[in-house]
């Protein structure tokens, strides 16, 4: 049987059916009430949220294969759990631009876009090219994952792709939202990993921040600062 919700066609069989509800007792029994609501005094909002900590989650979707149709399902059950297992198990390779660009649109916060950077946007084949253009979004959350992103991959990039992520992310580091600006500062502290020469490029690119009134210029420039002393020992 096939059922249509959101444009997308999901495989309903007695198969899949089992290893959803097998999958929802492993978190019952993991679930914690205590991280649960800490979480929610953070400002980690979901529909559903048992509190189950992350090496838990990838313990429990270590016990299944690569399966879209199941990754599918599991995120459509809206639960904190379920849907980062999706991330988890869902196979990249059969994933596009769109569909991850809507996973992202379904985003309540930094906890699940960070989850879906590290375990499918990082991997899919066009990587690259999905981190700027997620990073030249007008969706708060897409501009986040594509900084975030790049931070994960940052040794990929050409010094074309560097230069553009740079010009990107100055265009967006007076923003007033935290989580924006601190992934443009792991964007860029990243980058400077590259090479000394990008180091140096990226900080000379962003001077003007030291006189900046700013807060979040002040931010990413001390954290790229600190970023550069440890790892190149100055």
């Amino acid at each position: 049987m096939l059922n249509k919700r959101q444009n997308n066609l999901l495989l309903i069989t007695p198969s899949l059916d089992k290893q959803i509800e097998d999958i929802k007792q492993k978190i019952y029994l993991a679930m914690n009430g205590i991280v649960s609501e800490k979480m929610t005094q953070y400002g980690f909002f979901y529909k559903q949220n048992f509190g189950v900590s992350i090496p838990q989650l990838r313990n429990i979707a270590a016990q299944y294969n690569k399966n879209q149709d199941l990754a599918k399902r599991l995120w459509l059950l809206n639960i904190r759990e379920t849907m980062i297992i999706a991330t988890m198990i869902a196979d990249e390779s059969k994933l596009s631009a769109e569909d991850l660009r809507h996973w992202l649109s379904e985003c309540s916060n930094m906890e699940l876009i960070e989850q879906i950077c590290m375990n499918l946007l990082a991997r899919s084949s066009f990587s690259n090219q999905l981190a700027i253009s997620l990073a030249q979004s007008e969706n708060a959350h897409e501009k986040m994952a594509g900084f975030l992103l790049s931070a994960r991959i940052y040794k990929q990039f050409s010094e074309k792709e560097i230069e553009e992520l740079v010009s990107i992310g100055i265009e967006n580091s007076s923003d007033t939202d935290y989580y924006l600006y601190k992934s443009i500062s792991l964007s860029f502290s990243r980058l400077s990993r590259k090479s000394r020469e990008v180091a140096n490029y990226i900080l000379k690119s962003i001077d003007s921040f030291e006189k900046s009134k700013s807060s979040s210029q002040q931010f990413i420039l001390k954290e790229l600062k600190e970023e550069i002393a440890f790892f190149y020992q100055q």
